[in-house]
C-alpha cells in the first residue's frame, strides 16, 4: 500500500503494536509530529521516518504547522533489500534519515512518487512496477546514509576521498593528493586513516578495483585491457590484487556476474 496524503491538523494515528509490515513516511511539506521511544520529534521537509514491523507507530500533524503533506509505503522488503533498510535509528526499530536537498532527494520523492502511482494502476503486473520502484528510493535513501557519513568527516578528508573518485585511473601520488587538500603527507595520512580506517593508498586501490569490476561486467574488454583502463601497468600484479579483493580471478567475476 502507498499513497501521499495532505492532512490538517486533525490527523494522527496511533497502532501501540506497529503493523505486520515496514512503514516508510516521508515529508513533502509543513510537518509532521513522531513519538519515538517516548521522546517526540518533528518530522519536516526532506525527512523520512520508517517503522520496523511490530513497533508502535505514533504519528500526527505537528499542531505548531496544523498542515502535513506525506508520502507514506507499507511494504514487505525482498530479500536484497535488507541492507536498505538499516537507517539511523531515532529509537529502537524505527530509522530517521535526512535526504540533503538535490539529486538524492529529488531521486528519492519521484521515485517514492511512481510508487504511489504504480500501486494505483488497474494492470495485473502494477504490484510489480510499484516494488521496483520503491527498491529505487530505498536505494537513492541508502546513498543519503552514505552523504550523511561522508558529511561528519574532516573536509580535508572528504576532499581527498572526493579528488581519488574522480581519478580512479590515475596513478596514486601521496604528494599531488597532500598538496590538493593544504595537508603535509603525514598529516594527510594520518588523519585520512583516523577517519575512514584505511590508507589513502588502499583507498585509491579499492576505487580502481570497483572501477575493475564494473568494466569486466559492463564491458567486452580483455582482462588485460581492463587493468590498464583500472591504472594498472602490470597485469600480473593487478590480478593478484583483483583476487584478493574479489575472492577470485578477473576471468571467474566476470563469468560469475555474466550468470547473474
Amino acid at each position: 500500500m502507498a499513497s501521499d496524503f495532505d492532512q490538517g491538523a486533525g490527523y494522527a494515528n496511533w497502532r501501540p503494536r506497529g503493523s505486520g509490515d515496514w512503514l516508510l513516511i516521508y515529508t513533502l511539506g509543513g510537518a509532521g509530529a513522531i513519538t519515538c521511544g517516548g521522546i517526540p520529534r518533528i518530522l519536516g521537509p526532506g525527512e523520512a521516518v520508517l517503522f520496523s514491523p511490530g513497533v508502535a507507530q505514533d504519528y500526527r500533524t505537528d499542531g505548531n504547522t496544523g498542515r502535513w503533506r506525506l508520502l507514506w509505503a507499507h511494504f514487505n522488503p525482498r530479500p536484497n533489500w535488507r541492507a536498505w533498510i538499516r537507517w539511523p535509528e531515532a529509537a529502537r526499530g524505527v530509522g530517521w534519515l535526512t535526504l540533503p536537498a538535490g539529486e538524492i532527494r529529488d531521486g528519492f520523492v519521484r521515485a517514492l512518487q511512481r510508487t504511489i502511482t504504480r500501486r494505483h494502476g488497474a494492470h495485473a503486473d502494477t504490484g510489480e512496477f510499484a516494488m521496483n520502484a520503491l527498491e529505487e528510493a530505498l536505494l537513492w535513501a541508502q546513498r543519503a546514509g552514505e552523504a550523511s557519513v561522508h558529511l561528519r568527516r574532516d573536509e580535508r578528508v572528504r576532499k581527498a576521498m572526493d579528488y581519488l573518485a574522480a581519478r580512479p585511473a590515475e596513478p596514486f601520488r601521496l604528494g599531488t593528493l597532500a598538496k590538493h587538500c593544504g595537508l603535509s603527507e603525514s598529516r594527510l595520512s594520518h588523519l585520512f586513516r583516523e577517519q575512514t580506517g584505511a590508507t589513502p593508498q588502499a583507498y585509491s586501490e579499492e576505487l580502481r578495483l570497483r572501477l575493475a569490476q564494473q568494466l569486466l561486467v559492463h564491458s567486452g574488454l580483455r582482462v588485460s585491457e581492463v587493468a590498464a583502463e583500472a591504472g594498472f601497468t602490470d597485469a600480473f600484479y593487478f590480478a593478484k590484487r583483483f583476487r584478493k579483493f574479489s575472492k577470485c580471478s578477473p576471468s571467474t567475476y566476470r563469468a560469475r556476474e555474466a550468470r547473474g
